[in-house]
């Protein structure tokens, strides 16, 4: 199975073993883009178990324009050069 539909490509890529990953840190977040392998992490039934609105999109919808992507905050490095353990962190 392959990334692309009618030219588009599908925006959660089914396969990335021959890519390098793509990730981006801003001042101690880091975004990544949603790939099934990334979703395959929520197990076996992750179409039951991750995040509603990103299964949905993940299954059903197409991409609005060529290149577009369903990017997640993945992590919470630091911030202002603390280190976060949860949102109620001062």
């Amino acid at each position: 199975m392959g990334n692309e539909v009618a030219g588009l490509q599908l925006p959660v890529p089914v396969h990335q073993s021959d890519e390098l990953p793509c990730y981006c840190i801003f001042a101690g977040l880091g975004f990544v883009p949603i790939t099934r392998p990334y979703l395959r992490d929520y197990g076996e039934e992750w179409c039951n178990t991750s995040p509603c609105r990103v299964c949905e999109q993940a299954l059903k919808e197409l991409p609005e324009k060529a290149g577009q992507q369903l990017i997640i905050l993945s992590q919470v490095k630091k911030v202002n050069g603390l280190e976060i353990d949860n949102l109620k962190h001062r």
